[in-house]
């Protein structure tokens, strides 16, 4: 870390700044007695011309210091894949899998889907799309090092999983999915809304958001108050205010929860997730930041089951047009694939807590 050094050229910066006011005043012949006010007079512009000097000497550096990050930042994924390569390459495999099956049964059943207005094949092919991209951010992150940013997109693919479980098992998927599909235009509505707020919106952004109102208006009459919500769409199949937790007890997923709770520290600004940066050393207490290798591994097996999740629905969305006997085949090597990913995950993670255990034992006996 070099805070030391940043520090003493802020101190430097204004130094000089100070300096140059005080030779101009020098060199303008002010008198002595008028010295002091004139430099507490000329102190403001003295600041300013010192963080306009620091920060142009920084921006000077810009290349040499993200070199030395991105050298870090490749050492680390080198150190981090030497202990965690295979788990997090069996976890790219379960991923790459669910892509490519997702992308064939998009392929085999698109065209088909949209002649028949097949809404439940939409909503799921779309969730499923997101839900492959975010799989293979978490496995970025982790690669990275960043645990605590691939639990939080760990978070969105089991709130994805959810989604894509309520959908299919309703009463009538086909229904439920039409509702998920046409409640993007209520998400657009607020967000047209909270510019509104701060910004004045164009004449094109004005009719495009009263267009949507328009729209929200009939959807409302026709689904109910209550379809106005960030789980509207789900409204008509819960007693009460749709939550995720609501329609989290209307799937297999609820005994999920205690991970979802776990890795939600990752997304809030609460207490627990603050805390997590802040590490103890010999040296003191210190801002833990950039790579870590001790990886969180429930984002990792929150990530397969929920992505392995998401595709299972899409493959059953086109059940009543065709058999799919080849689709759940390949399915179900990719869940056996799943599961040996997360005992190899579980093993890597065996192995650290004894190694770390083994170095608290030495460091108590040299100690």
């Amino acid at each position: 870390m070099r805070g030391a050094e940043y520090s003493q050229r802020a101190r430097d910066s204004l130094e000089n700044a100070l300096m140059a006011e005080f030779t101009v005043a020098f060199e303008s012949d002010v008198p002595e007695d008028r010295m002091v006010e004139w430099m507490k007079e000329r102190t403001p512009a003295a600041a300013e011309n010192a963080v306009s000097a620091l920060a142009d000497s920084l921006l000077e550096e810009c290349d040499v210091v993200a070199a030395g990050h991105m050298e870090q930042l490749a050492e680390s994924v080198e150190g981090i894949h030497e202990f965690w390569g295979h788990a997090l390459d069996m976890f790219w495999l379960v991923a790459d899998q669910c892509l490519e099956l997702g992308q064939w049964f998009n392929e085999q059943e698109n065209c088909k889907a949209e002649a028949d207005q097949d809404e439940l094949f939409l909503a799921l092919r779309n969730t499923t799309t997101r839900a492959c991209r975010t799989a293979m951010e978490v496995h970025y992150l982790l690669c990275a090092g960043f645990g605590d940013a691939a639990q939080s997109r760990a978070r969105t693919l089991y709130e994805l999983a959810v989604v894509a479980s309520v959908i299919d098992s309703s009463p009538d998927p086909h229904c439920t999915a039409s509702r998920f599909l046409e409640h993007s235009d209520w998400e657009s509505q607020q967000e047209y809304r909270s510019w509104a707020e701060v910004f004045e919106l164009s004449e094109e952004e004005a009719a495009a958001a009263r267009g949507i109102d328009a729209s929200v208006e009939n959807l409302l009459a026709k689904y109910g108050k209550a379809y106005a919500s960030p789980w509207g769409w789900a409204a008509h199949l819960v007693t009460g205010k749709p939550t995720l937790r609501a329609l989290e007890r209307l799937t297999d997923l609820a005994d999920g929860r205690p991970l979802y709770r776990a890795i939600c520290h990752s997304v809030h600004a609460g207490s627990t997730g603050a805390q997590r940066v802040v590490e103890w050393s010999p040296e003191g207490y210190y801002l833990a930041y950039g790579p870590v290798d001790r990886l969180p591994i429930d984002a990792a097996i929150v990530a397969m089951f929920a992505l392995t999740d998401v595709v299972r629905h899409l493959i059953r969305s086109r059940r009543d047009s065709r058999e799919t006997q080849e689709e759940n085949t390949w399915f179900a090597a990719i869940e056996l694939l799943l599961t040996r990913a997360a005992e190899e995950f579980a093993s890597r993670c065996d192995q650290l807590d004894a190694a770390i255990d083994a170095a608290h034992l030495k460091a108590s006996a040299d100690g």
